[in-house]
């Protein structure tokens, strides 16, 4: 029996048992000796090396005047695997790894910052309350481990600046020799690093003269840079920052595979919640005050700093989350995208996606490019009569674009507004078949977005196959937040006909094209036909879609005249906006075909259930701080006088005034969600009549208010 035993959990078992000094220098992991200067790590199927190497001071960390540093550092990776941590639990190789990369993102963010610090002075245990606080302020602000452990993108900024301040005379002359440098579809307010249009175009120009541009491997751009290139510069000094994968800023980037552009100037938006969850939190923090176990094995560790340091936070999570909040879509405008999308979807996309499986497939039997075919042949060749009869008449309006970027850098000529106008009068006459094609995946965006109300990395992330259980009844996601010990939740979702629909529409256009012989890359519900064959789904594709559905449907415009391009972090809302809005406009009727449901009630249930607490919360204050300050509130909502009195004794304290309507919307929809978390309460109260069940929203104020 003692054979059968699995000799790794054996071991596990002597390490526990074993204590002492040495208890943190061995570990099932490690498959060279602890004092070695490069490590063997040895994790599941994966292996990969640790070089300890790296600049400290005025040498290496692996000097002999930085040994109790180094061995800190070694030790507390160590720890994270060792039953002494992990309370005897043998944990599986998925965790471990998470483990292990966590601890070692928090000695590159020590080593990166380590004359801040003066741990080669001092070692880590100089460390205030301060500076242990700093720390988990950067790392509790953001979820991807590039920002939070290396703060790439302002190292990625501060670099380029001085490869611009370095190389001033080839800047200029790569500017003047490269015009294609001025190319780039991608909206100024989707720009993540700066919106200064000059120095984005210097910063590619100094990319340019670097020779960090590639040709190939992107979907979306013609040229874009090496992130692993500019690590191996940047991030040379770490154990292992050249390895964690870098977000591509796609401002950046050039020369797009396909040119777009959009009608009107946008309502903007505001960038997304970069916020870690609170498994993410709390799975740092907890490696990180780890290191006070190290002190038993006799090693110099602030243990007062860390114990007075645990039960306090970084940042306030509820403020970043504040900050990342998007502007919530006039209801009547999302209402009426949903129409539009439903008739798009049934009417039209089966046809016009066959029509580009026969393009395609001509175009392979007689090698030629489907653009070449068709103007060789004409597009009307392979259309059926409903196809003409919408009024398709060219493959692709993308040359009636060229050089009419909506995206201005300097230099660029100015956008021909008479060829703008053209462009769009054809796109709206259906002449562009790609462009149409285009259409219809927005519009199956649009509709499958708002009604599983996911994030749109899971949307991206499903596949044609996949997507429904063999019951066909219910969509599966992986939830892109992730779960206990940093993996991925796979979630079922109940699947509303229309979604069922949409996924049997793309698994069609996969399958045909794949019989046709085309090549493709690995199946996405949302992949998109482009001129040229398929372009894999991506941030940039699926937003490019969403942008040509809403410019196709003229979608609603704010008083400045400027378009809602909608996104799926806004589409998230829909079903509870339509929910409460519901008495006004009428949409539950719609909302229970949609869903396949039979009473309101039966709606809010899956409401509940698959749209996230938070986004139900925002919901709930933009909902109330519009009817309170439009005066409609008598007929929307279902409030007591106290109720009222409530409400009207909070407005007074904080903004002078019991008037809603003289307070500033956006500001009273904050104010509300504030409240929201007080005791305030935005529910819908059901009544069983002779038609049914109906409803009215009920505003009251728990026992005990104001809290």
């Amino acid at each position: 029996m003692h054979n059968s035993f699995p000799a790794t959990a054996l071991r596990a078992l002597e390490v526990f048992y074993e204590g002492g000094l040495n208890s943190f220098e061995e570990g099932d992991i490690l498959g060279v000796d602890y004092v070695s200067p490069i490590w063997a790590i040895s994790v599941g199927n994966l292996n990969w090396k640790i070089d300890w190497r790296v600049r400290f001071g005025d040498g290496l960390l692996t000097d002999r005047a930085f040994a109790d540093t180094w061995k800190i550092f070694r030790s507390w990776l160590i720890l994270q695997v060792h039953p002494r941590f992990t309370g005897g639990y043998l944990t599986d190789p998925a965790v471990k790894r998470g483990a292990i990369n966590r601890v070692t993102g928090f000695i590159d963010y020590l080593l990166l910052h380590q004359d801040k610090y003066k741990l080669p002075q001092f070692g880590l245990s100089a460390l205030t309350e301060n500076d242990v606080l700093n720390i988990l302020r950067d790392i509790e602000s953001h979820a991807d481990e590039a920002a939070a452990f290396y703060n790439w993108k302002r190292k990625l900024a501060q670099w380029l600046d001085s490869v611009v301040d370095e190389n001033e005379p080839e800047i200029e002359r790569e500017l003047e020799k490269n015009k294609e440098l001025q190319e780039n579809d991608l909206p100024i307010e989707d720009w993540v690093l700066t919106p200064d249009s000059e120095k984005v175009l210097r910063w590619r120009a100094a990319l340019s003269v670097k020779r960090l541009y590639s040709s190939k491997g992107h979907p979306d751009f013609k040229r874009h840079y090496s992130s692993t290139k500019i690590s191996k510069v940047l991030l040379k000094d770490t154990l292992r920052g050249q390895a964690v994968i870098k977000p591509l800023y796609r401002e950046l980037c050039y020369a797009p595979v396909e040119r777009t552009i959009r009608e009107k100037d946008p309502v903007p938006v505001r960038s997304d919640d970069v916020r870690p969850t609170e498994v993410t939190v709390r799975s740092r923090r907890r490696a990180f005050f780890s290191l006070e176990l190290l002190a038993e094995a006799g090693m110099r560790i602030p243990v007062d700093v860390l114990v007075n340091c645990k039960d306090k936070r970084g940042i306030e999570s509820k403020s970043i989350r504040a900050l990342g909040r998007y502007a919530t879509v006039p209801f009547k405008h999302l209402m009426a995208g949903i129409r539009n999308g439903i008739d798009m979807v049934y009417d039209h996309s089966e046809k016009l996606f066959d029509a580009y499986v026969c393009v395609l497939s001509d175009a392979i039997k007689r090698k030629m490019a489907p653009a070449a075919l068709v103007q060789s042949v004409g597009v009307q060749h392979f259309l059926s009569k409903d196809v003409l009869n919408l009024g398709v008449a060219e493959w692709s309006l993308s040359s009636k674009i060229s050089g009419a970027s909506s995206v201005r850098l300097p230099g660029d000529a100015r956008i021909n507004e008479t060829r703008v106008a053209q462009y769009f009068s054809d796109f709206r006459a259906n002449r562009g078949m790609v462009e149409l094609l285009r259409v219809m995946v927005g519009a199956m965006e649009y509709d499958f977005g708002a009604m599983t109300a996911r994030r749109q990395g899971e949307l991206i992330d499903l596949t044609p196959q996949g997507a429904l259980d063999e019951t066909g009844r219910y969509v599966g996601f992986k939830n892109r937040k992730s779960g206990a010990h940093g993996l991925r939740q796979f979630e079922l979702r109940p699947a509303p006909p229309l979604c069922r629909d949409i996924v049997e529409l793309s698994k069609k256009l996969h399958l045909n094209l794949e019989q046709a012989g085309v090549k493709m890359p690995p199946h996405r519900l949302f992949d998109l036909p482009g001129v040229a064959g398929i372009r894999a789904v991506s941030t940039s594709t699926y937003n490019e879609a969403l942008d040509a559905f809403c410019d196709y449907v003229s979608f609603g415009l704010d008083s400045k005249g400027r378009r809602w391009y909608v996104r799926q972090h806004q589409l998230r809302r829909f079903f509870a906006l339509a929910f409460f809005y519901g008495t006004k406009y009428g949409n539950v009727s719609t909302l229970r075909w949609m869903l396949g449901h039979s009473d309101a009630e039966h709606v809010w249930h899956y409401i509940t259930g698959s749209v996230p607490g938070e986004i139900l919360d925002e919901v709930r204050s933009y909902f109330l701080a519009d009817v309170l300050t439009s005066g409609s509130w008598k007929k929307e909502i279902e409030i007591s006088e106290s109720a009222f009195c409530k409400l009207g004794d909070a407005t007074q304290t904080v903004f002078g005034t019991r008037n809603f309507s003289l307070i500033d919307s956006d500001t009273f929809e904050l104010f509300i969600a504030g409240l929201l978390r007080k005791g305030l309460s935005v529910n819908p109260h059901f009544i069983s009549d002779a038609s049914g069940k109906s409803y009215r929203i009920a505003v009251t104020f728990s026992e005990g208010w104001p809290r």
